[in-house]
Order: C-alpha cells, then structure tokens, then sequence
C-alpha cells in the first residue's frame, strides 16, 4: 500500500490522474470498471472542480 501511495504521488506530480483497480475487479466486473474510467473521463471538470474546493 505504501508503494502504491508514493507511485500515486509521483505519477500526479507528472500530471497524470490515477485510477485503481484491483485485478479481480477488472476480471469480474469489467463493465463496472469500464463505466467508472468513462464516468472519470465524461465528467473530468465536475471531478477537478470538486478537488479545488
């Protein structure tokens, strides 16, 4: 966990935004998973926007 905390970090600091799955998830509700990155993506501004304040 603590690995995944300082990569988080460092890939933000790059500009990236993270999303994590664990595998199962994936495997065995990839149409869940699949809907939350288009969710993310559809509604980026409405997300940033709630970070901001």
């Amino acid at each position: 966990m603590q690995r995944d905390k300082q990569n988080n970090n460092l890939l933000i600091k790059e500009g990236w935004k993270v999303l994590r799955f664990w595998d199962f998830q994936v495997q065995n509700e990839f149409g869940k998973s699949l809907y939350q990155i288009l969710d993310y993506i559809e509604n980026f501004e409405k997300y940033e926007n709630k970070k901001i304040q």
